[in-house]
């Protein structure tokens, strides 16, 4: 069972990391096919079940471990306009991480329409990610 620490630091235990679902429950077969795929390309299809869930886990894990090995980098120096305000780059990444970890703990919420204006937002948000990607390096 993968494990992903940032994920893990939210409270989110690692069964229901989008990587293994359904691991507990599945069948031989099933978890055959899986460690197929997971040799052949790198992961299984478990990651494209619910590609929201995989991309802001994703995003938020990255963007976590971006901020802690660019201590290097001014990341005051780009500047962007994002919902008719001047952000720099480190304000943007915040906005994204942020973001994404309100839309994964909203998926523990009963409530639908949390769950919902969550992924609305985080889906906004993605605009911004398309902004600060080429500025994205270390």
């Amino acid at each position: 069972m993968k494990r992903n620490k940032y994920i893990e630091d939210l409270g989110i235990p690692r069964e229901n990391l989008s990587e293994n679902m359904c691991e507990k429950t599945a069948t031989p077969e099933r978890l055959s096919q899986w460690k197929s795929e997971q040799a052949k390309y790198g992961f299984d299809s478990r990651c494209s079940w619910n590609l929201d869930v995989t991309f802001a886990e994703w995003i938020y894990s990255r963007l976590c471990m971006y901020l802690e090995h660019s201590k290097h980098v001014d990341l005051t120096y780009h500047t962007y306009t994002w919902d008719n305000k001047k952000v720099n780059q480190l304000e943007a990444i915040n906005i994204i991480k942020d973001t994404a970890k309100e839309y994964l703990l909203s998926l523990n919420d009963t409530d639908c329409y949390k769950q919902d204006k969550a992924l609305k937002k985080f889906c906004e948000v993605m605009e911004l990610w398309g902004m600060i990607l080429p500025a994205m390096w270390t």
